[in-house]
């Protein structure tokens, strides 16, 4: 059994995976301009909902337990 790199599928991956990385890594950063009273959305200010609402959720015991670390 050998590594990832090992073979052409490997390594077309790897050229793949580096063409990726170059390519994210040589675009133009977008800088976002925020305004002084902070309002960065499109459109016109508005003002933001600061309510807290109740919420449930409902998750059956057996799709939690899954998650559990030791039983």
């Amino acid at each position: 059994m050998g590594c990832c790199c090992c073979g052409k599928g490997g390594l077309l991956f790897l050229v793949l995976l580096a063409a990726v990385g170059v390519y994210l890594w040589t675009q133009p950063k977008q800088k976002i301009e925020i305004s002084a009273n902070g309002w960065y959305g499109k459109g016109k200010m508005g003002k933001d909902d600061e309510t807290i609402k109740a919420f449930k959720i409902n998750v059956p015991e057996e799709k939690l337990s899954s998650f559990l670390l030791w039983s």
